[in-house]
């Protein structure tokens, strides 16, 4: 007998328990349930995030939910799309780019001071994946007595902070740290036959302070910032000028391609796509809050909280208004929540996306199911949780499904995995899937991914 596409069977009855068991305790962990398909993010463990803007992409860097190591998430908008799609007005800012990260960190980057601003210039270095940090260094022909000092704020309960610095085979094998014009530590090196960064403990007590780096022995002093705060160290009170995230580019990412995430629609007017990357969305409104505050968010500004939120009121071809929410609060879990009222005909309506890498073929529940062939793999009717694993490295993607526009027809509404070798595969729920045009006025809903 031939199996149903929307049935839950598939694999043998033990494989199935196992990997009902893998998701259980996250569930119970994670997530409450309210009626038969709502399903919704508890608190969970919320961490301290960088938010940044570099080149008017925004980044939020968060904890993975089991602590070890980061998610960057890279917002931006304005991106090229196909000729299928109506393009321009790409005004909606949204998640383009997840990246696996082993270490951010926030310092002090720019110095109060130094004893004779020719001979210190301004050099950058490359940490990993083409990350470049700036940082200061003298000239090495009058090395002994330059310094150049930072002022530092440090919080209650801290005693002691870190400097990084650029060592090299031609750096002074001497440095004094002074705070407040008192040696503190003594012979510092930022000598090593290998080019390389490295940090040094300071101790030091509560309150602003000036750290003075001096040049005992000839060579040069090479001071990356201070205040270098790991950001699951980070604790209010800390300044900074500099974020830095180290992620591992192409070795470990969640999701890379610009495609289609959240939702996308096909007008039947138009005969085109649009909505989120397929444009014809234009931003009327867009407000940043950090911990429930509105801060500006231009080039160059960089921010440490708890929560970060993204709020947009759009307008799609003139037909449709959005009001959408990108919500940072669980570590390493982004929800995304959206409101539409207007007047559009549809012939596809897609929501709940996860546009995922690729090399996630292998969905885990709630069928074992591989996916690295081209195609589209249907999930069981009612379901409303999916995990995706990368079998190279087991890095899971997790997609929750939550909405509330109604089904068309019978086969409308079915949850889908869609492969395209060489791009992505995307995890999404068919709302409207139509021959005939379908009048679409309202409807919501909301997605959570979570990256493990």
């Amino acid at each position: 007998m031939s199996q149903s596409r929307f049935d839950a069977s598939g694999g043998t009855k033990q494989e199935l328990n196992v990997y009902k068991a893998e998701t259980t305790t996250q569930m119970t962990d994670l997530f409450t349930q309210k009626g038969n398909n709502d399903i919704y993010l508890q608190s969970g463990r919320v961490s301290s995030k960088a938010i940044y803007n570099v080149g008017g992409h925004i980044f939020v860097v968060t904890r993975k939910p089991h602590g070890k190591g980061y998610i960057r998430f890279r917002l931006r908008s304005g991106l090229t799309t196909t000729t299928e799609s109506l393009g321009g007005a790409q005004e909606l800012l949204r998640v383009v780019e997840v990246f696996n990260v082993p270490d951010c960190f926030s310092l002090k980057l720019n110095e109060v001071s130094n004893n004779d601003g020719a001979k210190w210039a301004t050099l950058t270095n490359a940490l990993m994946s083409g990350i470049t940090v700036p940082y200061r260094r003298n000239s090495v022909g009058s090395a002994i007595g330059d310094w150049i000092e930072y002022s530092v704020v440090v919080p209650a309960g801290i005693y002691s902070i870190q400097a990084l610095l650029y060592l090299t085979s031609g750096g002074s094998d001497s440095i004094t740290i002074s705070i407040d014009g008192v040696d503190e530590v003594t012979g510092v090196t930022c000598k090593e036959a290998t080019s390389q960064f490295g940090r040094i403990d300071i101790p030091i007590t509560p309150g602003t302070h000036t750290l003075r780096f001096t040049s005992v022995n000839a060579g040069f002093v090479s001071i990356a910032g201070v205040n270098v705060v790991d950001l699951k160290d980070y604790k209010d009170g800390f300044n900074f000028d500099n974020i830095v995230t180290l992620h591992e580019g192409a070795t470990n990412e969640y999701i890379t391609n610009g495609g289609s995430c959240d939702y996308a629609m096909f007008d039947s007017d138009l005969q085109k796509w649009c909505g989120s990357y397929h444009g014809g969305e234009t931003q009327d409104r867009v407000l940043h809050l950090i911990d429930g505050v509105s801060v500006p968010m231009g080039v160059g500004d960089a921010y440490i909280g708890n929560a970060f939120e993204l709020e947009q009121d759009t307008n799609i071809n003139d037909k449709i208004n959005a009001f959408s929410r990108n919500i940072f609060k669980q570590d390493g879990s982004r929800e995304f929540e959206v409101s539409f009222v207007g007047n559009i005909n549809l012939t596809t309506l897609y929501v709940n996306m996860t546009t995922t890498k690729d090399t996630y073929d292998t969905v885990l529940y709630p069928k074992r199911i591989n996916t690295d062939a081209n195609g589209t793999y249907y999930l069981p009717r009612n379901c409303n949780y999916v995990v995706q694993r990368n079998d190279v490295n087991n890095q899971k993607v997790i997609t929750v499904l939550n909405n509330n526009i109604l089904p068309i027809t019978d086969l409308d509404n079915a949850v889908k995995v869609q492969t395209t070798q060489g791009f992505y595969n995307k995890v999404y729920k068919a709302n409207i899937e139509s021959l005939v045009p379908v009048n679409f006025t309202e409807g919501n809903f909301r997605v959570t991914h979570i990256f493990e």
